[in-house]
C-alpha cells in the first residue's frame, strides 16, 4: 500500500508495518523513476546503510554513487534513533526506516528486528556508518549479507570509543580510519583499507577528528564501490584483488590511502607497522 509521502511495507515476520518516509511528493516521484530506471541496468548494485548521528559518512557515500554515476541503488537508510543522518538521507530521495533502539526490551530482540528488515530489502552489502549498536554474532553468522564498518583508528590499535583522545594521549606520529567487514565483537573483522594520517604538534581532539574524518569521506565509497565492482572479494579470511572486475566511472581503490603530508619514506616506515 503506497501514499503520498510515505511508503507502507509490511513484513513478513511482522504483523504491523514500518513507514518509510520521503522528504517530498517529488522525492517520493524521483525515487519510484530511480528504481525503474535501476531495473533496466543489469549491473545494479543494492545498498543498505546504517546510522545513528550526524550522517557525514552516509552523505559520502550517496552523493560519490550518484555524482559518478555507479548503478548502485540505495534502497534504505536504517536508523536505531531518529537522528541527522535520516534527514539528510530524505533531503537526498533515500528511503529511510528507523527502529528506535528504547522500545526494544534488550539488544537480542533489536537485533532479531534489524536483520529481519534488512533481509526483507535483499541488498547485496550493508554498510554501518556511524551506527552505534554492536551487531548480534549469531545474526551475523546466519545472515547472507556482507556487512561493513568504518571505525576512527588504525585498527587494530584503539578499538572502541575516544580514539582520538587516546591517540593524542599516546603520543602517536599517526592516525586514520579503518574499513572492516562486520563481525560480533567491537570494531574486529578482515580489515579492507586505511586510511593514515599525520599527527601535528598543535593538533587537539577536534583537528585530529576533522583531519580523520575527511580520510574517512574518501576511503568508505571506495572500499564499497570496489567490493560491488568485485575489484576486491573475500576468500580464505581476507579481502584480495579480483581479476574480473566491474568497471565504475571515476573509480580507484587503494588498500593504504596517505595524506599527501608524508613523504615517501614516511609512507614505507608506517607501511611497516600496518596489519592486514
Amino acid at each position: 500500500m503506497a501514499f503520498v509521502n510515505s511508503i507502507k511495507v509490511t513484513y513478513s515476520n511482522y504483523s504491523r508495518a514500518i513507514k518509510i518516509g520521503f522528504y517530498s511528493p517529488v522525492a517520493y516521484f524521483c525515487h519510484k523513476v530511480k528504481l525503474m530506471k535501476n531495473s533496466i541496468h543489469k549491473n545494479s548494485f543494492k545498498l543498505i546503510i546504517l546510522v545513528s548521528g550526524r550522517g557525514s559518512n552516509m552523505s559520502s557515500i550517496i552523493k560519490n554513487s550518484m555524482l559518478l554515476n555507479w548503478p548502485i541503488e540505495i534502497l534504505a537508510v536504517i536508523a536505531d534513533r531518529d537522528c541527522n543522518a535520516i534527514n539528510l538521507a530524505k533531503k537526498l530521495s533515500v528511503p529511510t526506516v528507523i527502529l528506535d533502539y528504547k522500545r526494544f526490551r534488550n539488544s537480542k530482540r533489536f537485533n532479531i528486528e534489524l536483520f529481519s528488515v534488512v533481509a526483507s530489502f535483499n541488498p547485496d552489502l550493508v554498510a554501518l556508518a556511524g551506527f552505534m549498536r554492536i551487531l548480534n554474532q549469531e545474526q551475523l553468522s546466519c545472515s547472507k549479507h556482507i556487512f561493513l564498518n568504518i571505525h576512527p583508528s588504525i585498527l587494530p590499535k584503539y578499538k572502541g570509543l575516544n580514539t582520538h583522545k587516546r591517540v593524542l594521549t599516546g603520543n602517536e606520529t599517526f592516525h586514520g580510519a579503518t574499513v572492516h567487514s562486520v563481525t560480533g565483537d567491537l570494531d574486529d573483522g578482515p580489515i579492507i583499507c586505511q586510511g593514515v594520517v599525520p599527527v601535528l604538534p598543535e593538533d587537539n581532539e577536534a583537528l585530529l577528528a576533522a583531519r580523520v574524518l575527511d580520510m574517512e569521506l574518501k576511503i568508505y565509497p571506495s572500499a564499497i564501490a570496489a567490493i560491488l565492482s568485485k575489484k576486491i572479494v573475500f576468500k580464505s579470511g581476507v579481502w584480495v584483488k579480483s581479476e574480473k572486475a566491474i568497471d565504475l566511472p571515476a573509480f580507484y581503490f587503494s588498500k593504504i590511502v596517505f595524506h599527501p603530508y608524508f613523504s615517501k619514506h614516511e609512507k614505507e616506515k608506517i607501511v611497516e607497522k600496518l596489519v592486514f
